[in-house]
């Protein structure tokens, strides 16, 4: 698995999330899935998430059927539908859910959203139009599922769309990302929305549409840093991965996940900055955004007595992350200077966190 990109979402409600993710959607920290139904089949095929779902959660099948890859699996007294429960239909939309939470290990429902392919629709407009249509649905259904507490915080889907639908990844992914922004936006309890493209050629192309989308400037390759950059980089790095089991084991993937983007050459600058955002707020407990991330790290360093290096790191990684997040009214642009910075705050936070973690419930 591979974090593509953050886009951090400011509501009413507070920061939330979008994020894309190179993988298998089914192997993610997720509460909820999102599937599609193509013309309203459920039956596992060997190309489908349906079929790979029962390999994973039902242990069917051994071997799929040679010949057609649509050909459904032989599923002993099932016809594909048995096998999730009976479909239960979200108002007039065109989506459904199945109590699959004790079969997937979840405590919310599968959702399941019925495309119409490329085989019943004549243009890319009508394909288009079509899932527009779709995810307007997706959204009222997500509303209505939070009414009555089966919604999850962190939903997943695949790139929908994309396949039977006939969409490319650049038609794609801007109602993608609208949906996202408008659930995110409208239901309070929602935090997360996770985007996942399965093939390592729709990850690239997810991740060029995604930050053309998001206004994001362009990668920096490594080798147009000055020596003195490169070297820094590396020696922090180094020290950093060195230094990262000294924190506690629910905050070093999230870490981690940070320092690997510095290996990614080129290195998109923006994604490494509000990733190192997105975990300080996480790792200092600012769950309702900007404001409570500023009164925070203030309050530490009243705590800690004036002037502290420490809180003057953190807000440099809240500046910085900021300064990703929203390119459009950013006085500049992330800079190679910036991400030695961020650097630079990592290895303070790692120095600050046994007097973090003593203070607890105080840091509020």
């Amino acid at each position: 698995m591979a974090n593509l990109g953050t886009l951090p979402v400011h509501t009413r409600f507070r920061e939330k999330h979008l994020n894309i993710v190179h993988g298998d959607l089914l192997e993610q920290n997720i509460d909820q899935f999102v599937f599609s139904a193509y013309n309203g089949g459920y039956s596992p095929t060997e190309t489908s998430i349906w079929g790979a779902a029962a390999k994973k959660y039902c242990g069917y099948p051994l071997g799929f059927p040679k010949g057609d890859s649509r050909t459904p699996i032989e599923l002993p007294g099932t016809n594909g539908v048995n096998l999730w429960g009976n479909p239960k239909r979200i108002g007039d939309t065109d989506v459904v859910i199945f109590e699959t939470g004790k079969l997937f290990s979840q405590n919310y429902p599968l959702i399941a959203l019925h495309m119409i392919g490329s085989g019943s629709l004549s243009s890319s407009r009508d394909l288009s139009y079509g899932l527009r249509k779709a995810l307007h649905n997706l959204h009222f259904a997500c509303y209505e599922l939070d009414k009555t507490n089966q919604l999850g915080p962190r939903l997943g889907l695949p790139l929908l769309g994309c396949g039977n639908q006939g969409l490319p990844v650049e038609k794609v992914v801007p109602l993608l990302k609208q949906f996202a922004e408008n659930a995110l936006s409208t239901i309070d309890n929602l935090d997360e929305i996770v985007i996942v493209a399965f093939s390592e050629d729709d990850a690239e192309l997810l991740q060029k549409e995604f930050k053309l989308v998001s206004g994001q400037s362009p990668l920096l390759n490594k080798s147009t840093l000055p020596s003195w950059q490169q070297t820094t980089l590396s020696a922090l790095i180094s020290e950093l991965n060195q230094q990262v089991e000294s924190l506690p084991l629910e905050q070093q993937e999230s870490f981690r996940d940070v320092l690997v983007r510095f290996s990614q050459d080129p290195m998109d600058k923006e994604g490494i900055a509000i990733s190192a955002r997105a975990f300080l707020q996480k790792g200092l407990g600012a769950t309702k955004g900007e404001g409570d991330l500023i009164h925070r790290i203030d309050h530490l360093n009243s705590q800690l007595g004036t002037p502290n290096i420490w809180a003057s790191s953190f807000h440099l990684i809240r500046i910085i992350g900021n300064t990703a997040a929203h390119p459009s009214n950013a006085v500049r642009r992330v800079n190679s200077a910036d991400l030695v910075s961020i650097l630079m705050g990592l290895k303070a936070y790692v120095a600050a966190w046994p007097k973090i973690s003593t203070m607890g419930e105080n840091l509020l």
